[in-house]
Parts: structure tokens; sequence; C-alpha cells
């Protein structure tokens, strides 16, 4: 059994590598945890509505 895509909309996106995201759900994945213990806000990795 293979990874599935996430459900739902991605809210936040890891700037190194876009194919990082995050819904808003559940467990924060590692690369945004990693950030943020760096001081970096989540708001930053926000995705636009644009």
């Amino acid at each position: 059994m293979g990874e599935r895509p996430p459900k739902g909309r991605a809210r936040y996106r890891d700037p190194a590598n876009p194919f990082n995201t995050w819904g808003g759900r559940g467990k924060r994945p590692d690369w945004l945890r990693k950030y943020l213990d760096n001081g970096r806000a989540l708001t930053e990795f926000e995705i636009s509505e644009d």
C-alpha cells in the first residue's frame, strides 16, 4: 500500500520544498515542527488564497 494524497486543501507549504504541505489538521509534520522550533511563526507558511 503506497502513500495516499492528503484529504482536503493544503493550508501551509514548506518554502524549501513546495511538495511538503499540511492541511492544518492532525499532527504537525516534521518539516513544519523544525521551522517552528527555530523560532519561525506558523503564519509564515500559510498559502494565500490568491
